[in-house]
């Protein structure tokens, strides 16, 4: 029955903000139960797609007991479960609804019931607990600020007994009617039916906070599930990153190790470039028979024709730099060579 009454409610308020003439059309091709009050005898009609099937005649007067009225009530049960919605309707006289043209300030519109029922004394002979109402807004005056409505009233009295013999079959009104006219006052949010309203927003209120509570609970779930998520991802790849990091340190150690290599080189010089040097600029009749290198200094000893030239050869290197003498170069006896010793500065 809550579900019911939800669905029933919400249909009518999207209904409501449709213009009359999508009403009217979407009206006739929806399954409809409508009931037509005449003098004290409602008329009950069953009309879908254009079509529609007279269903009983039933007399206000009999009482809710007698076999007329379970015979009415059989009888309307397979029709309401064609009803997608509870789309019923009470249809009176226009002659019973007192209609009237009512000008308001235009700030009024966003609270239109609540001034309605507050000026209910004084724009109708009824009290706004009395009467079932609706309005419909005409036109809008922005230059004056004043909004034209028309104003239906139907007393309830006039509809009381119908509503209480349609509820007692199962087919409650969810809105009033008349012919020959364009009003169209809801029922289910109305005083007629305040008990179902009360349900309506009881699960409204409800179902608003499972959503907040819901929404709240998702999200501390959500980041929990996370959490656990990177943590499995972290731990599945921690010895992979540990074995980066043991080959990035070896190769920080490594490049670290060459580059101070390739520093003292520069600075101290390069033995085998020193070596190789030497020996391009040495005669092919000269040899060394002794090479030391040490701290950037190369003390060289041998022999060689031309010992005395070989100065000025290691001066036009430049690898070799401020190349002297350390010891007498001397002469060996019965051999055209001499023995000579010299030192050289060689890096930076």
């Amino acid at each position: 029955m809550l579900i019911n009454d939800i669905s029933t409610w919400w249909w009518h308020q999207i209904r409501s903000l449709l213009p009359e003439w999508c009403r009217r059309r979407l009206g006739t091709k929806l399954a409809a139960i409508s009931a037509e009050l005449d003098d004290n005898v409602l008329h009950l009609s069953y009309r879908k797609q254009n079509h529609t099937t007279k269903l009983f005649s039933y007399d206000l007067t009999e009482s809710a007991d007698s076999e007329q009225f379970a015979r009415c009530r059989q009888a309307i049960l397979p029709f309401l479960k064609r009803l997608r919605f509870q789309s019923i309707s009470l249809i009176i006289r226009h002659e019973a609804v007192l209609e009237r043209d009512v000008t308001l300030p235009l700030a009024t519109e966003r609270h239109l019931d609540t001034v309605i029922d507050y000026e209910m004394d004084r724009l109708t002979p009824f009290p706004a607990d009395a009467v079932a109402k609706g309005h419909e807004i005409l036109r809008r005056h922005p230059e004056t600020q004043l909004l034209d409505i028309r104003l239906w009233v139907v007393p309830k009295i006039l509809i009381a007994r119908a509503v209480d013999i349609m509820a007692q079959l199962g087919v409650r009104p969810y809105l009033l009617l008349a012919t020959d006219c364009s009003m169209a006052i809801p029922l289910a949010n109305r005083t007629l039916a305040t008990g179902g309203m009360r349900r309506i927003r009881l699960a409204v209120v409800i179902a608003s906070a499972l959503c907040v509570a819901a929404s709240i609970s998702y999200g501390f779930w959500a980041q929990s599930v996370e959490q656990h998520r990177l943590a499995a991802t972290i731990e599945t790849l921690r010895p992979a990153a540990m074995h980066a990091r043991t080959l990035q340190q070896a190769i920080n150690e490594q490049v670290l190790g060459g580059g101070l290599v390739a520093r003292e080189r520069r600075r101290l010089g390069d033995p085998l470039a020193v070596l190789a040097a030497a020996t391009r600029i040495l005669p092919d009749d000269s040899y060394l028979t002794d090479f030391i290198m040490r701290q950037g200094e190369v003390i060289m000893t041998g022999r060689s024709p031309a010992a005395t030239a070989l100065i000025h050869a290691l001066s036009q290197d430049s690898v070799f730099r401020n190349p002297v003498f350390i010891a007498p170069v001397t002469r060996v006896d019965g051999q055209n060579v001499s023995v000579f010793s010299l030192r050289a500065t060689v890096g930076r």
